[in-house]
Parts: structure tokens; sequence; C-alpha cells
């Protein structure tokens, strides 16, 4: 019996760890800038875009580029995600979880570096998709036979009439 209520008491507490969690994650946010300052992203700690601000400049800035530096400032604002996710497992729930590093590894794969230079993030912008390979062609219609027209080609004999009449022989 004693086991029973120790086990009990640990499930108890287990999901008072993570409601515990699910509180400080749903109150985490990371705030972004671009290099200027004149772009300022916020995501939750699912990823999701909560706030952006576009300061005024003293010159316009092409579309293209505008939209780039938010997607900059959104990727590398996104790629902090993990880490404080890390830091509210560990004050939550401890290195020993079991689930830390299932709840990690998911977290990273959903939220990755960016590539960290310029350059290299262009090209890893700008990199095409794969193509996907072309489906073969079908194959040819089967001519139809003579007289034929605008019928199909059946008889009307019993698909397996062959099959009993060689029986009955």
């Amino acid at each position: 019996m004693a086991g029973n209520a120790d086990w009990q008491r640990q499930v108890a507490e287990n999901a008072k760890r993570y409601r515990e969690l699910d509180e400080r994650v749903s109150q985490l946010s990371i705030t972004e800038k671009s290099r200027d300052g004149t772009v300022i992203v916020t995501v939750s700690a699912t990823g999701v875009l909560t706030d952006l601000v576009l300061k005024e400049r003293w010159h316009p800035v092409p579309e293209p580029e505008l939209a780039e530096q938010i997607m900059a400032c959104l990727k590398r604002a996104q790629a902090k995600i993990p880490g404080l996710m890390a830091k509210a497992i560990e004050d939550t729930l401890g290195e020993q979880d079991s689930s830390t590093h299932l709840i990690l590894a998911g977290t990273r794969r959903s939220f990755p570096e960016p590539p960290p230079d310029p350059a290299s993030r262009a090209a890893w912008q700008a990199a095409p998709p794969p193509r996907p390979k072309p489906e073969p062609a079908p194959p040819p219609a089967e001519p139809r036979r003579a007289g034929a027209e605008g019928t199909d080609d059946w008889d009307g004999r019993p698909v397996l009439e062959d099959v009993w009449n060689k029986e009955e022989l």
C-alpha cells in the first residue's frame, strides 16, 4: 500500500512540475533587432511572431531588403528559443527528467540556427528548392478494333465463359 502512495505522490509532483513548465514557457518571449535598429521582432516560445516594429528611416528601403531584414530578425529570435526552453526545463523539471532531451531535440529541430554571416545566409535563403522528378508518361493507348467506333470491344459474353466451356468438356 505504501508503494502505491509513493507512486501517486510522485505522479502528482511530476504533474505540478509540468504545469509550472507550461506556465513559464507560455510567458517566454524573445525580441531581436536589425543591425540599424529599425526592425524589431518579438516571438513567443512557440516561434509565433507576436510583435513587429518598423521604425522610420531617413531614406526609403526597398521592400525586398526590408522583408529580408524582418525574416533575418525573426529567424535569429526563433534560434534563441531552444536555449530559453533548456533553462526553463532545467529550472522546473531538472536535468534527470527523461523527457527533457526529447523536448529540447524537438525544439532544436523546429528552430535551427540560421547561417552566421550575411553571405551564407543569402545563399541559404536563395537556394532553389529541389525539383521534383517528372512523372513518367502514361503508356500509349491501345488501338481500337475495327468496327468498334463509339462502342467498347466487349462482345457480351461472360468473362469466364471460356473457362466454363473447358470445364464442361
